[in-house]
């Protein structure tokens, strides 16, 4: 497990707790307020229990909580955790994008988004959140990118190499496949990209 992820792991673990800490205080602060309201004198019909700022809502600040409300408290435990989980989530895009350029897997035709997950020290259902947010495509359709790319700059450094070997260096195991991703992404058919692009 990397240290960001065991930092994450730790302040979730840390959320957690000062939540259930504040949910007790809550649970403690409801029962003296009902044992107040019950004896206290009741209320006319129609009487509203207003609190200092004029509303209606009932509201109740513990006098050891530092002057902060149990609405800032969660929200300051929520916002910590989402920092958290955005700082790991930046980590772990920029390393799987660093992987792609390093070790690319997208050659492989037994790439699969579990392998890369394990590669990476996560999980499946993470990684696939990362792609679908980043790249606004699935995990099958960001490995062609990855592939037409490399194809591109394989005929930018060798004009001359045959689109077979352009094919199957580039990680794609058939002829069709390799044409209906090179048109999706390009808008042309390698062909036609080649003789446009030809030095």
């Amino acid at each position: 497990m990397t240290l960001s992820l065991f930092v994450s792991a730790a302040l979730a673990l840390i959320s957690i707790a000062v939540a259930a800490a504040v949910i007790r205080h809550l649970r403690n602060a409801s029962r003296k307020e009902t044992q107040k309201e019950q004896s206290a004198p009741k209320q006319t019909r129609g009487e509203a229990t207003r609190n200092p700022s004029g509303s209606d809502r009932r509201y109740h600040v513990p006098e050891d909580d530092g002057g902060l409300g149990h609405d800032v408290i969660l929200k300051e435990v929520t916002t910590q955790y989402a920092n958290a989980r955005d700082r790991n989530r930046d980590e772990l895009l920029m390393r799987f994008k660093q992987y792609m350029d390093e070790k690319k897997p997208f050659l492989y035709d037994k790439v699969s988004i579990i392998k890369v997950a394990e590669e990476l020290g996560t999980n499946k259902t993470m990684l696939s959140m990362i792609v679908n947010s980043e790249f606004h495509m699935n995990f099958r359709q960001l490995m062609n990118w990855y592939r037409i790319r490399e194809a591109i700059q394989l005929f930018e450094a060798d004009n001359s190499i045959p689109l077979d070997q352009l094919r199957i260096r580039s990680g794609f195991k058939s002829p069709s496949s390799f044409n209906t991703a090179f048109f999706r992404f390009t808008g042309k058919t390698p062909g036609e990209y080649c003789k446009l692009h030809a030095k």
